[in-house]
């Protein structure tokens, strides 16, 4: 047994059971409820332009007018957290939107949007680029800056979508160590209202199931009470596990029947 599962099996022994939820309320609870939870991910919001991560602004209005007229009720990240804490109650037809990276786009764009449709977000800060651009995409777009994101606070939550925005797939067991580390000191540091939230760069997780247990350990450890990926599905009610929470990414190029397909069928 090599030294990452050994490490990782320490530590799930030693607190996985802090952070997961009991598995005969999750099978009571499964046995008596269909329910499942759609989480939206997207990128950027343009006036102009729309590509794979881009959505036309008037197609982000679209998608919201259809959820408002039919009857869906956004949710944060935390008032999912406290719903699997059983301090809360979920509305008949919940539903998360969230955005990864901050852009600044995102507050000229979307959160007039939000505010109009009455409906909250959750956006995934790379804490290391906060009113810097994209450079991990070597790209220049600007992203939101402190300033920008506590006007926003009103309907949006920010959570953590990593420190320097690596693909945790691709990073060695102490590599992600550090990134964590590094993006919740600089949580703290900055003195930012940050949810505990987390969303995994890229969306993914590590495969080698030892070091994925390490991972949720580690974000465990750190204070983050959840934490999102991308898989193309609906979460079925109560999570089995808040650490994988999946979502369904929204492209640009999805026309609205496309974008109704997903929500009702709960996958990509």
């Amino acid at each position: 047994m090599d030294a990452v599962t050994t490490l990782a099996l320490t530590l799930v022994a030693a607190s996985l059971a802090a952070f997961s939820l009991s598995s005969s309320w999750i099978k009571r609870v499964h046995s008596q409820s269909k329910a499942t939870l759609t989480v939206l991910m997207y990128h950027k919001i343009s006036d102009t332009t729309h590509d794979e991560l881009t959505l036309r602004q008037s197609d982000f209005a679209a998608q919201l007018r259809w959820l408002a007229e039919n009857g869906y009720v956004t949710i944060s990240f935390t008032e999912l957290v406290q719903y699997h804490a059983r301090r809360a109650n979920l509305p008949q037809k919940p539903i998360i939107i969230s955005f990864d990276d901050s852009y600044h786009n995102n507050f000229v764009f979307a959160y007039p949007l939000l505010k109009q449709f009455g409906f909250k977000a959750t956006i995934f800060v790379p804490v290391a680029y906060v009113g810097k651009t994209n450079v991990w995409d070597n790209g220049t777009e600007p992203l939101m800056s402190y300033d920008t994101m506590r006007q926003m606070t009103d309907v949006v939550e920010f959570g953590v979508h990593s420190h320097a925005h690596k693909d945790y797939r691709l990073l060695t067991a102490e590599e992600i160590a550090t990134d964590i580390a590094c993006a919740h000191a600089a949580v703290t540091e900055s003195g930012f209202p940050y949810s505990p939230v987390f969303a995994y760069p890229y969306g993914g997780v590590p495969k080698n199931p030892a070091l994925r247990q390490y991972v949720k350990t580690l974000l465990h450890q750190h204070g983050f009470l959840c934490a999102a990926r991308i898989k193309g599905t609906a979460n079925r009610l109560p999570l089995s596990d808040m650490y994988e929470i999946c979502r369904i990414g929204i492209s640009g190029y999805d026309t609205l029947t496309t974008f109704v397909s997903k929500v009702k069928n709960g996958k990509a």
